[in-house]
């Protein structure tokens, strides 16, 4: 998405939000999540949203998203 002249990338959380939980461990490991933050900002997309805080007992594939965060701001 494209707002106020900035490229916006929603897909990395939008993504892993709807995977189906019990397929996500074996699919989407945090190292992964990883890459593919380092890949959007590699190709120069600069607002990255990477998870949501919620609780993990309603979206378990979102209970990494402290490391992911940390991981984003570096």
């Amino acid at each position: 998405m494209i707002q106020n002249g900035l490229l916006h990338k929603r897909a990395c959380r939008d993504s892993i939000q709807v995977v189906q939980v019990e397929r996500l461990a074996s699919e989407i490991h945090v190292t992964q999540k990883l890459q593919w933050i380092q890949g959007a900002y590699d190709a120069g997309i600069r607002e990255i949203e990477v998870g949501s805080f919620v609780p993990p007992k309603l979206l378990p594939q979102l209970a990494d998203t402290a490391e992911l965060v940390a991981f984003a701001k570096t």
